[in-house]
């Protein structure tokens, strides 16, 4: 966020929906009870991760291709700057969407056409190892980790598509967890 606002030059609100984690009603919210014209009738509550205020608005989808179609579909009148399942999509609202490709999740399942449309398309490349151990010292990762690294390069991304619990592999991200 801080970074962001930096780049900007504003304060910025950023607010995170993991899609993989979404059922196709979580978009409306929950019912409740209005009087429009003298009738009762039911809206809905719109959830609390969606933005409400004025400031400049990041909305980041995680895990978009690992949602299912249904999660996705409410997303898309969204991402045109319309709707989400009755709330209406502030101006100063950008998305940002991530995820893994299908080699790399196997529960991902395909991106319609409508969808990927709607986004630029950045491929984002593991690390070298070189750029990992740099970065890691900064983080003050435990320095037997970085020297592994450093000795065996060909070890910071070992991780196979197919792996099992028993043969995960490394990435920089679990040898971060392990420091």
């Amino acid at each position: 966020r801080e970074q962001v606002a930096t780049e900007l030059g504003t304060e910025v609100d950023l607010y995170t929906l993991i899609a993989s984690q979404m059922d196709p009603v979580d978009y409306r919210g929950i019912p409740w009870k209005v009087t429009i014209d003298g009738e009762e009738r039911t809206d809905w509550l719109p959830p609390a991760f969606l933005p409400t205020g004025e400031r400049p608005t990041l909305m980041f989808i995680d895990e978009l291709p690992q949602a299912p179609i249904e999660c996705r579909r409410p997303l898309f009148g969204a991402l045109l700057g319309q709707e989400l399942g009755g709330w209406e999509v502030p101006h100063n609202t950008a998305f940002i969407a991530a995820g893994n490709p299908s080699e790399w999740a196997p529960n991902t399942e395909p991106m319609e056409t409508a969808l990927l449309s709607r986004f630029a398309h950045y491929t984002v490349l593991p690390p070298t190892a070189d750029e990992w151990i740099s970065w890691a010292h900064e983080r003050e990762i435990y320095p037997p980790i970085i020297g592994y690294v450093n000795t065996y390069r060909d070890q910071l991304y070992t991780m196979q598509p197919d792996a099992t619990e028993k043969d995960v592999g490394s990435t920089p991200r679990s040898l971060e967890f392990l420091s």
